[in-house]
């Protein structure tokens, strides 16, 4: 009994998985031997029009206030003192590309994202966007990272201990003080 089909005791305890094709004739997920990417199980096909659409949603609303940057700042330089002439204020307006339409200005900032990687500059820190995102980001990953590694390093010896001691006193203890935990709220706390 080497090997035909039906021939094994362990065909009967596991059946062989039933084989669909998927895209490339490789199996389908779900199958046993699925060889799927993230692309074609429908991750990222979902993934990308959520994210054009709410990219541009944002963008959106950021436009909705009446008057733009440029009467803001020039507001701003009046109410300082300074004056800008109207054709100033045009100058700065064609250069922003601000008298583009909506979709033009969208484009033109999904695009640079996108193709070239450039977030655009931040007009009221006068610096490049990616700059601000970086240097933020680090703080934020170590964070993150710290607060990953102390809560494993809490909920995996209180794991193992609950599951070889069930129903002890620190079980029952530590079930009490877990469901507290998700109970409350997390706090946004803010340094001021």
């Amino acid at each position: 009994m080497a090997g035909g089909a039906g021939s094994g005791s362990s065909e009967i305890l596991f059946p062989p998985a039933r084989q669909t094709a998927g895209l490339h004739g490789e199996a389908a997920c779900g199958t046993g031997g699925c060889s799927c990417s993230v692309i074609s199980c429908g991750v990222w096909p979902g993934a990308v029009p959520t994210l054009i659409f709410v990219s541009f949603i944002s963008f959106v609303i950021i436009q909705l206030p009446p008057g733009d940057f440029v009467s803001a700042y020039a507001a701003q330089l009046r109410n300082s003192g300074d004056y800008v002439t109207e054709a100033e204020e045009a100058l700065m307006r064609a250069q922003y590309g601000l008298n583009d339409p909506l979709l033009v200005q969208y484009w033109r900032w999904i695009s640079n994202i996108v193709f070239h990687g450039d977030f655009g500059r931040s007009l009221e820190w006068n610096a490049p966007v990616s700059d601000l995102i970086w240097e933020r980001l680090g703080l934020t990953l170590v964070i993150s990272t710290l607060s990953m590694i102390f809560t494993w390093l809490i909920a995996i010896p209180v794991g193992v201990y609950s599951a070889t001691r069930q129903y002890s006193i620190f079980d029952y203890l530590f079930t009490v003080f877990g469901f507290l935990g998700k109970g409350i709220p997390d706090f946004r706390w803010r340094w001021c």
